[in-house]
């Protein structure tokens, strides 16, 4: 099985929910019949674990931090 993730592991991504911007990191995929990525939420404030995030969504709503 060949599977392409969009980001690697420890990847810093953005995205903004209610005009404030969050920080949240790549921990780990879940491959199975779908691709799913489980991210550490908030790493610079409260860190936590999410959910597991189906791939398009995270493709949607996420972006690589490039500062």
């Amino acid at each position: 099985m060949n599977v392409n993730l969009p980001y690697e592991i420890g990847t810093v991504l953005k995205t903004t929910e209610s005009g404030k911007v969050h920080y949240d990191e790549v921990h780990h995929y879940i491959v199975g019949k779908t691709i799913q990525v489980v991210l550490i939420l908030c790493i610079d404030t409260d860190p936590r674990l999410s959910r597991p995030i189906d791939i398009e969504k995270l493709k949607q709503e996420w972006e690589v931090d490039k500062t």
